[in-house]
């Protein structure tokens, strides 16, 4: 079965990012596929895997060593997780965007929520409507 798996250039870039640093497409794609070789796919992502995992359904997981685990789409490695996520940068750039969204969503929801005027100050008309 592991034969029949399209590995994905994406897979393949993850894979030479956070398990081999150094390595080329080519040579990631070999031995993902190798490492394919090792164990079987499973419906529940590993152990160490927290948070909210990449949204598709019907994804398969494989953790052919510790720390690595492939995830799978139908017949296609869409991407390979590790243990210890991405680089400091990249975690730092991930928890600003995050942050950012958060504010905005707030920022949103103190607006919708201000029907009144509380936010403007204009409580003594606010408790002349109760």
């Amino acid at each position: 079965m592991t034969d029949e798996i399209l590995i994905t250039r994406h897979a393949a870039e993850r894979y030479i990012e956070r398990v081999k640093p150094g390595i080329d497409v080519d040579q990631a794609t070999r031995e993902l596929r190798a490492l394919m070789r090792l164990d079987s796919f499973r419906p529940e992502p590993p152990d160490w895997q927290t948070g909210e995992t990449p949204g598709e359904d019907h994804r398969l997981y494989m953790e052919p060593c510790d720390g690595v685990a492939l995830a799978v789409v139908g017949r296609t490695l869409k991407t390979v997780l590790t243990r210890a996520g991405t680089s400091p940068e990249r975690a730092r750039q991930r928890r600003a965007r995050k942050a950012q969204r958060r504010a905005s969503r707030r920022a949103r929801r103190w607006k919708n929520n201000d029907k009144h005027g509380l936010a403007r100050g204009r409580t003594d008309e606010w408790r002349q409507d109760v």
